[in-house]
């Protein structure tokens, strides 16, 4: 019982740095990398990687979407990818971020002892459905240190007016 209860500690712990989305091709690319880990330190070489391909069209970058009274916002986390590798459309209530970048390194020879998403071939599709109808026109997106940010205005009707209500006494 204790094994559990510290195994379950761990699994808590690990889950700390804010939520994450579920999903059983995460977990078999967290077993991936792992066993990719394991055999490039002992063999420098990883058998899963041809057998287990990573889940390229499941990438998702890490996104902050809030509002405010006039408009709705997105923090979009793009690491190593340029305005021009960046496509974003947008609707009255969805925001769609498409983004496709070429490897940094493009080696033939090169032996590569652990591959990740970092300095490979990525791409992305992602759309994300916003708290508020927008008007799409005047979406403004700015792109400053890896960082995607749009700012949305909200339409006429989608902006909260508080509207005093008398209260009566009823008989």
């Amino acid at each position: 019982m204790n094994e559990l209860t510290t195994q379950g500690t761990n699994l808590a712990r690990r889950a700390e740095g804010g939520l994450t989305r579920w999903g059983p091709w995460n977990e078999l690319n967290e077993v991936r990398r792992q066993m990719d880990d394991l055999f490039s330190r002992a063999f420098g070489y990883t058998p899963l990687s041809h057998l287990i391909p990573g889940d390229a069209q499941g990438i998702e970058p890490d996104v902050d979407i809030f509002e405010t009274e006039d408009k709705v916002v997105v923090y979009c986390a793009l690491a190593g990818y340029t305005p021009n590798d960046i496509n974003v459309e947008a609707t009255t209530n969805t925001i769609t971020i498409r983004g496709e970048r070429r490897p940094f390194v493009e080696h033939e020879k090169a032996r590569h002892y652990r591959r990740g998403w970092v300095s490979a071939f990525n791409q992305f599709s992602a759309t994300y459905t916003l708290p508020s109808e927008i008007d799409p026109k005047q979406v403004k997106a700015t792109f400053r240190d890896g960082v995607l940010q749009l700012e949305m205005p909200k339409t006429e009707q989608a902006r909260t007016k508080a509207i005093k209500v008398n209260v009566q006494k009823s008989t």
